[in-house]
């Protein structure tokens, strides 16, 4: 037993497992909306081929959301940002196989510091004009949906997704 349980003390935040560990935390990310000229840069994995998302991930412990944002830019589009600006948080809620999933992703809008490219194997780079974001393949659909308006910089907080008896 250690100190810390022979203590009586509650675990830390750093000690509780990971939401696919089957705790019901939310699990915490950052994705990039990342402007590139007229265009947005969009991932595709090619384990679910044809669902275009935004570049980002889990935010690891003791990491900040900027630092996460960086890292998950130079993993996946081997750049950096020249600029990071907060725009919103989407809240998805949905089922899988392996049960509820629920995740916070805060997004930036984010302009590049060089030329984005697929820095992942098993990830294609998409170029997406942004005059026709309404009609891409890019999820969560509801976020897609907001960039499709004209006001979508003014979006503070987006609830893109569901329990199943919501419907």
């Amino acid at each position: 037993m250690s100190d810390r349980e022979q203590s009586g003390a509650p675990p830390s935040v750093g000690d509780m497992p990971d939401w696919q560990s089957g705790t019901r935390l939310p699990r915490v990310s950052v994705r990039a909306l990342v402007l590139d000229g007229d265009d947005i840069v969009a991932v595709e994995n090619l384990s679910a081929p044809g669902k275009l998302h935004m570049p980002g991930g889990g935010i690891e412990h003791g990491e900040t959301m900027l630092d996460a944002l960086k890292r998950e830019l130079r993993e996946e589009l081997c750049v950096g940002p020249a600029t990071a600006d907060y725009l919103l948080a989407i809240e998805n809620l949905f089922d899988t196989y392996l049960g509820l999933y629920h995740c916070v992703e805060h997004v930036f809008v984010v302009t590049p510091d060089g030329r984005p490219r697929a820095g992942e194997d098993g990830l294609k780079m998409h170029r997406l004009p942004f005059a026709e974001i309404g009609r891409a393949n890019l999820y969560p659909t509801a976020f897609r949906d907001v960039l499709a308006r004209t006001d979508w910089r003014e979006q503070r907080c987006l609830r893109a997704g569901k329990f199943a008896d919501d419907h």
